[in-house]
């Protein structure tokens, strides 16, 4: 009889570990994420997150891309200030990262652009509003993930794979 009620307070235990580690892996995706690379006004957020959830999950991808490049033009800076007589290799590389840069700023800028006439437009007769979302949605949307697969590009060769606690135990388990 003891072993029943361990194993039952074991595995009560055990369940209650895994709800805290969903909702501690997923806690993010309960609220509004916040932006932090991206210059946008709170209310176009909002709005994004509420009438084109897809296009605001592009645009907080672009912000993590954003996130990544800086890191990496950082990087490449101490890398420049620490080897100055080696500034011409790590220039060359800061080049390509600067112009990546700017090109999601400047798709950044179009997109803003285009959320903000949508935006307006719904503010002030929102059945005109919700047609041209209905209109624009696609294109958005569209626009949105090119720039990001070309920005995916450049950063997927600097990004870690992370791997997971069972996927390491995994591999231990079944290494060949």
């Amino acid at each position: 009889m003891k072993k029943y009620i361990i194993l039952s307070l074991l595995l009560f235990c055990l369940a209650l570990a895994f709800v805290g580690f969903y909702y501690y892996k997923n806690k993010d995706s309960l609220e509004i994420k916040k932006l932090t690379n991206i210059k946008l006004n709170a209310s176009l957020i909002d709005f994004t997150y509420k009438m084109l959830p897809a296009l605001y999950s592009g645009l907080y991808q672009l912000n993590y891309e954003i996130g990544v490049i800086d890191e990496e033009i950082k990087r490449l800076t101490e890398i420049e200030n620490e080897f100055p007589k080696q500034k011409q290799i790590v220039s060359a590389e800061k080049t390509i990262w600067g112009k990546t840069q700017k090109n999601l700023e400047a798709a950044l800028s179009k997109l803003s652009k285009s959320i903000e006439d949508v935006y307006v437009l719904y503010i002030v007769n929102t059945e005109k509003g919700k047609n041209k979302i209905k209109e624009k949605k696609d294109d958005l949307i569209k626009f949105a993930n090119d720039t990001l697969d070309q920005s995916k590009q450049l950063t997927k060769k600097i990004q870690k794979e992370k791997k997971g606690f069972f996927k390491k135990i995994k591999e231990k388990i079944f290494k060949k």
